[in-house]
């Protein structure tokens, strides 16, 4: 086997590296196969919550007569920390699987050609040291506590379980503020840093001289497997989705604010979130149009020849031609052959994504809305009218 047809896999990670990783390989909560992969997952949304709820009981701020006051009726509280903090950790290795394939295709497919691989690898290299760098963990820990500290402080005047009646930090609004909201908002910031990281390795990616066939069968000019980098982070965008939803609804259903006004924040996060999403792809655009041009022209001269010398062979000699020599000759399966790969070309798409990737993000990022639009519509409501429009 050459090595154009190589099938290993680059040695290349967006996860694996880091100050924080580090920490985890040191606790033991990581391996080799990452097979604590559970354990890390309930032990961060332990941590993040489990404090929270007992030191709310020892001083009356768990469950009162006031729900902002009570931390077990905190939405958001749940969704960030038993919901998506979780999700964070789990989306590791469906994001890692995804990314290494990636960067292994571009070097087996043979998109990336000879001459540009050490270029190509130099632009892996690059990416890997961002993800490892210590500094970046540094500012993205820091920048943590400071979003954690702003968010707290700035509600202070308003009554809530993290302070007590006298206007002093509560136990719980201590954990809450030290432990619990710079922890999830750490990975956050990690994951789109991470995201940046990938965004920017596409971006190289782009500009080297790529090997773009026009049949391909993807009809992208063999980059429709970048549709899995959309794929990838559809966890994330459900775990900040559950984020929002659980706000609004806190807000819909203790300050009496009606649904309605959610709406447009919410086409606005969608649209923004399949952008963001699509966004490194579309790098690729001009480069795929070129190379449908390109095909266009190609396979369409190709096929006018071959056309013509049909033509004179089979149709305007056909009086001289032996009929019986008609059947089983190559020709006829040429001309299908060619005009099934002109069908390709014509066929082939400006953009390396599918259109199901983009439905599915679409979703993962609704699905989380179903308890604020059950609030506005209630579920027998939304079944009976249902059922009337089936019918």
């Amino acid at each position: 086997m050459t090595d154009s047809y190589s099938t290993r896999l680059v040695k290349y990670s967006i996860v694996r590296g880091g100050l924080f990783y580090r920490l985890q390989e040191r606790l033991r909560l990581l391996d080799k196969n990452d097979s604590r992969l559970v354990e890390r997952a309930l032990l961060f949304a332990l941590i993040a919550w489990f404090p929270l709820a007992l030191l709310a009981n020892f001083q009356g701020l768990a469950v009162n007569d006031n729900p902002h006051k009570s931390l077990l009726l905190d939405f958001p509280v749940y969704s960030r920390f038993l919901i998506a903090l979780p999700i964070f950790v789990f989306a590791e290795n469906l994001i890692e699987d995804r990314y290494v394939i990636i960067a292994s295709y571009f070097l087996n497919s043979g998109i990336v050609p000879k001459d540009e691989r050490s270029a190509y690898m130099s632009i892996l290299a690059s990416s890997q040291r961002l993800v490892l760098s210590p500094v970046v963990e540094v500012v993205l820990f820091v920048m943590a506590y400071g979003v954690a500290v702003y968010s707290v402080f700035l509600d202070s005047a308003k009554p809530s379980w993290e302070y007590t009646s006298d206007s002093n930090l509560s136990w719980a609004g201590g954990w809450y503020v030290v432990i619990s909201l710079p922890l999830f908002h750490f990975l956050l910031l990690r994951w789109v840093w991470r995201f940046l990281i990938w965004a920017c390795l596409q971006w190289r990616a782009a500009h080297l001289n790529l090997r773009l066939l026009s049949t391909h069968p993807d009809a992208a000019g063999g980059l429709g497997i970048l549709s899995e980098s959309i794929n990838a982070f559809a966890p994330i965008l459900f775990a900040i989705s559950a984020v929002l939803s659980a706000v609004w609804c806190k807000r819909v259903i203790y300050d009496g604010v009606s649904v309605t006004e959610f709406h447009r924040p919410f086409l606005v996060f969608l649209v923004g979130a399949l952008f963001v999403s699509i966004v490194p792809l579309l790098l690729f655009t001009f480069r795929l149009i070129r190379v449908k041009l390109r095909g266009l022209h190609d396979y369409g001269v190709l096929a006018n020849h071959h056309s013509l010398l049909f033509e004179r062979k089979w149709v305007q000699s056909a009086g001289t031609v032996n009929k019986e020599s008609l059947l089983g000759t190559p020709d006829i399966s040429s001309l299908c052959d060619l005009t099934t790969d002109y069908n390709t070309v014509q066929s082939m798409k400006f953009v390396p994504f599918r259109l199901q990737s983009l439905i599915f993000l679409a979703v993962a990022v609704a699905i989380p809305m179903i308890p604020l639009v059950l609030i506005e519509i209630p579920l027998r409501d939304l079944i009976v009218k249902l059922g009337g429009a089936l019918i």
